[in-house]
């Protein structure tokens, strides 16, 4: 017999177990790396306007890997990338606003759009520091949302442990540790 309407619609707004689990697991991932990036902004000041450009991308990692954890659950199919890119921009232009509830409903969107921009910001500081070379992206035929987090989240703890190194040094950006 099928299931009544309601159980459906309960089924398909709840939130899978192993899912819950993998967020906070994962989420916690981020922020213990963003605790331990924090601490160092706050203990080295003096030494931050030499490495501003390296801050800036660890603090945008750190922003798009935590709220990219969040929406990690998109269905990777383009088509619903696609309505939810299109869904979004209508979003900006009529309301002139976008909440976080507007962003996952978009999910497939900006999951990738979150996840990108923490690949982007790494491989940027993979240019300028010899010594960070992680790779960002899982091999092909395992790209999947969660693998793709993974590996950068990776890359940012690998990151901000170059960085804390960088400023121990005396953030000399052109040596590697």
């Amino acid at each position: 017999m099928d299931k009544p309407r309601i159980e459906k619609q309960i089924e398909k707004r709840t939130l899978d177990p192993k899912h819950a689990a993998w967020l906070v697991e994962n989420r916690a991932a981020t922020q213990r790396t963003s605790a331990k990036l924090y601490g160092l902004l706050r203990k080295h000041p003096q030494k931050l306007n030499d490495l501003a450009l390296e801050t800036q991308h660890l603090v945008a990692v750190s922003f798009s890997l935590w709220r990219s954890a969040f929406l990690s659950d998109k269905t990777g199919f383009r088509e619903d990338t696609q309505a939810g890119s299109i869904n979004f921009l209508s979003e900006m232009l009529q309301n002139n606003a976008i909440a976080y509830s507007q962003e996952r409903s978009a999910k497939d969107w900006t999951f990738n759009y979150y996840a990108d921009n923490a690949r982007y910001r790494l491989r940027e500081l993979k240019e300028r520091w010899p010594g960070f070379q992680r790779r960002l992206t899982p091999p092909k035929g395992k790209q999947t949302p969660k693998n793709r987090w993974s590996y950068l989240q990776t890359a940012f703890d690998v990151a901000v442990n170059h960085f804390a190194s960088l400023l121990k040094k005396g953030a000399d950006r052109g040596v590697s540790p």
